[in-house]
């Protein structure tokens, strides 16, 4: 009995130890495995261009001159649904410029209650996030959307809150949107911390604070291009950058913080990086066809006719065409058909512009 006792220990024994080897021989292999899939994705990031998944094409614009604004206007936020693009007017900083791509028509929307407000479209819905109550001058942190109400004798627009409250004051933040989530970066206002960042679940409708910027930002532009965030031709609140921030969404959304942190640097810095300098500020930031453009902008000599693209591989701007008229803080919107539409402005003589340019894409 002992012996047939020994013998079974000694095969329990040996069994073990060839599960051992092979779980060591299955680790080593995933291990390699792992390896390999970090090298190909090395080998792509390297093959990438700037818009982290396509590769760099130089695109050349072909200019016209579109339809001319109903006033002046020049600013920073911009939201495109389908062929209708939203323009915000920074000089009465609560005024909505609708065009209809198809007509090639304008369209001054009713006045929203909010001033200094950036804007985005929310499951469909117009919507005018922070900024300030007009009527009192009071920040808040409201978001109004415009919405279409039944009245006695017709249907007419009007301004409600359709989604939760944001957590910070945001007063022209920069603002971009996912096919699931609402990004609201930066903006100036009674916080403490004017380079907060939060996102809104569109499903959800939860509101997150997730890792913020490297500094304190505001009037920026922002555009997501193969899944990553540009943000650039901000105000720091000394003077206009010409530094452009990036995240990668993913990391952005996975940042969020559920606990107030002892130091927000490192969590910034890990999210957040900076790639080459504009060599002006106030420029236009838009994505189109996957590539990123920089479109006008001021320098010392004033403003700018020049576009430029940013190239990963050299992490370089480059020239890639000139707009008819030079122009900075206009406002700039991608259109179907991949086409780009530029309002506004301040040109020649630091005069705002009622002047309309639309580039197309020549293959």
């Amino acid at each position: 009995h002992q012996a047939r006792q020994q013998e079974s220990e000694q095969v329990v024994a040996a069994l073990q130890q060839s599960v051992e080897e092979k779980d060591n021989a299955l680790r080593a292999k995933d291990e390699l495995l792992q390896e390999k899939e970090r090298e190909i994705q090395e080998l792509r990031q390297s093959l990438r261009g700037s818009s982290g998944g396509v590769a760099t094409t130089h695109l050349k614009l072909k200019w016209r001159e579109g339809p001319r604004t109903p006033f002046r206007t020049y600013g920073e936020s911009v939201a495109v649904s389908g062929e209708v693009a939203y323009f915000c007017d920074d000089v009465s900083w609560s005024k909505i410029l609708m065009y209809n791509s198809v007509t090639e028509k304008w369209m001054v929307l009713p006045q929203c209650p909010q001033k200094c407000f950036s804007v985005a479209v929310v499951k469909g819905l117009l919507t005018a996030i922070g900024g300030e109550v007009t009527s009192t001058g009071s920040a808040t942190k409201s978001l109004l959307s415009l919405s279409y109400e039944k009245g006695w004798l017709r249907t007419q627009q009007k301004w409600i809150e359709e989604f939760p409250p944001m957590v910070y004051y945001h007063n022209n933040p920069a603002v971009a949107t996912t096919n699931t989530s609402l990004i609201v970066a930066g903006g100036w206002g009674p916080d403490k911390d004017k380079a907060a960042v939060e996102v809104m679940d569109t499903e959800t409708l939860h509101w997150s604070t997730v890792a913020s910027l490297p500094h304190p930002l505001s009037q920026a532009i922002a555009t997501i291009c193969g899944g990553r965030m540009y943000i650039g031709a901000g105000y720091t609140g000394r003077s206009w950058t010409k530094s452009v921030l990036v995240c990668e969404v993913r990391d952005l959304l996975q940042s969020a913080i559920q606990q107030p942190q002892t130091s927000t640097h490192t969590h910034r810095s890990s999210v957040w990086r900076e790639i080459a300098e504009l060599p002006v500020t106030q420029s236009s930031l838009v994505t189109l066809q996957g590539q990123l453009l920089a479109i006008g902008g001021q320098s010392g000599d004033g403003a700018t006719s020049e576009v430029r693209q940013y190239d990963a591989s050299t992490n370089s701007w480059r020239v890639t065409s000139h707009m008819h008229m030079k122009r900075h803080q206009s406002l700039a919107a991608v259109l179907p058909n991949n086409t780009v539409m530029v309002v506004g402005g301040y040109g020649r003589l630091h005069q705002c512009q009622d002047h309309v340019e639309i580039a197309s894409v020549v293959q």
